[in-house]
């Protein structure tokens, strides 16, 4: 997995390339609470490059983004497709998250 992190206001963008899984998992949390320890408060996970996100990847997602509300945050997701939707889809996670087809309709939502 791969994640690259860019400020755009009035988010910051967390993209994600390839398969989030166990070993991925203590990374991306680190991103998150490096940001929110920084203030940050909005964030658009782009997933338009997520090939595979394994049980323990969903689980690292929840808890960062109650994380973040806990904080007056707010975390939403775009461009999800393929596999790793079906995923979203099946597990409940949709229904659990905004989520936008762009990361430029995200960015207006967050």
């Amino acid at each position: 997995m791969q994640i690259i992190v860019k400020k755009k206001d009035p988010a910051v963008i967390v993209s994600i390339q390839g398969h989030f899984n166990v070993g991925a998992a203590p990374e991306f949390e680190r991103i998150f609470n490096q940001h929110l320890d920084a203030g940050e408060r909005r964030f658009v996970l782009n997933l338009a490059e997520l090939t595979f996100i394994s049980s323990a990847g969903l689980c690292s997602l929840l808890a960062t983004a109650k994380k973040i509300k806990e904080q007056d945050g707010n975390l939403v997701i775009c461009a999800l497709q393929g596999e790793a939707r079906k995923v979203f889809e099946i597990s409940g996670f949709a229904a659990l998250f905004s989520m936008y087809s762009t990361e430029a309709v995200a960015l207006k939502q967050v």
